[in-house]
C-alpha cells in the first residue's frame, strides 16, 4: 500500500498521468474484505459467552448475527425466542442499553439464530452475538443479568 501511494505521489510530482496498477483480483477482494472487517470473529473470546446446553447450528457467540440489519436502534438487542423468565429483571438491570425483542413478533428465525428449541440471543451494536442462551430459563437469564458492563461490550 505504501509503495502504491508513494508511486502515485511521484507521478503527481512529475506531472504524469495517474493510473492504478491492475492488481490481482483475489488479492483485491481480500483487501476489501479486510477493510470492511467481514472476516472478523470474536468466537472464543472472553468478550462473548453462552449458557445452557450444548448448541449446534447457527452462528456462535462472537460471530455476526445473520439478521442484524432487522434490529433497530444503536444499542444491544436481546432477541427472545419463546417464553423467557426474568425479562423485567433484565430491563431493570440494563435500562436503556438493551432493547428486548420478541422474536415471533419481529419474525426472526430461531434455527438461523442457533436456538431452534427456544432461547435468547444478545446482539451487540456492531451486529455480533455477545451472548446466547438455550433454553432461556431462569438460570441462563440470570447469567445474562450477571454479565459485566454492557456499555463496554
Amino acid at each position: 500500500m505504501h509503495r502504491l501511494v508513494t508511486g502515485l505521489v511521484a507521478m503527481c510530482d512529475g506531472s504524469g498521468v495517474l493510473s492504478l496498477p491492475p492488481g490481482d483480483p483475489p488479492e483485491n477482494l481480500a483487501g476489501v474484505r479486510r477493510r470492511l472487517m467481514l472476516d472478523v470473529s470474536y468466537a472464543g473470546s472472553p468478550l462473548v459467552g453462552q449458557a445452557g446446553g450444548a448448541m449446534t447450528g447457527g452462528p456462535l457467540p462472537g460471530e455476526r448475527f445473520p439478521a442484524r440489519q432487522s434490529l433497530s436502534g444503536t444499542g444491544h438487542g436481546l432477541i427472545v425466542f419463546g417464553a423467557a423468565p426474568r425479562l423485567d429483571h433484565l430491563r431493570a438491570r440494563w435500562g436503556q442499553l438493551v432493547s428486548i425483542v420478541d422474536a415471533a413478533n419481529a419474525q426472526f428465525d430461531a434455527t438461523e439464530a442457533g436456538v431452534p428449541n427456544g432461547g435468547a440471543i444478545l446482539v451487540r451494536p456492531d451486529g455480533f452475538i455477545g451472548f446466547r442462551a438455550a433454553p432461556a430459563d431462569e438460570i441462563t437469564m440470570d447469567a445474562l443479568c450477571s454479565l459485566g458492563d454492557l456499555s463496554r461490550a
